[in-house]
């Protein structure tokens, strides 16, 4: 989860309809705050690390390995979708990337994401209810009128 757009529309029977589609999105993970920022659009590395560039850096995600030099996302670099990058401080891309820091990483990761889908699954959610309250009072009218036509022929 977490790629997911959805959009509203009504058909001609002015049922609401929701449609979801998959989108893949950018996903960067502040490795500070724990926070995650998703991108529709295709963004430059420079524009994520605005005001910045001197203290943090950015990382692919699947470029990562043990023992190895975290390598940087250059500056005029655009991210692409479908990626995980992590936003990390200068100080990391100094020295080897210990086992310990890439499952902190990864805690890390699962976290944001989970909390990610969790927040999508709550609009869907009331988005959802939103479309059977429609619904409802929608058959509510069209109970009452069907009761209301039973009670003229009553009277006829």
């Amino acid at each position: 989860m977490g790629i997911c757009a959805s959009t509203l529309s009504t058909n001609t029977q002015g049922q609401l309809l929701i449609t979801y589609e998959l989108t893949p999105t950018i996903k960067v993970i502040n490795s500070i705050d724990g926070s995650l920022k998703e991108f529709e659009q295709p963004i430059k590395t420079s524009e994520v690390l605005s005001g910045h560039p001197d203290t943090f850096f950015l990382c692919n995600s699947e470029e990562m390995n043990v023992d190895c030099h975290v390598p940087q996302v250059t500056g005029t670099e655009d991210l692409q979708p479908g990626q995980l990058y992590f936003i990390l401080p200068i100080s990391m891309s100094k020295g080897l990337l210990s086992l310990h820091e890439l499952c902190l990483l990864a805690i890390q990761a699962t976290k944001a994401l989970k909390r990610s889908a969790e927040m999508k699954e709550k609009e869907k959610e009331s988005t959802a209810s939103f479309s059977d309250r429609r619904k409802s009072k929608r058959n509510a009218r069209r109970n009452h009128k069907v009761d209301f036509q039973l009670a003229l022929k009553k009277l006829g």
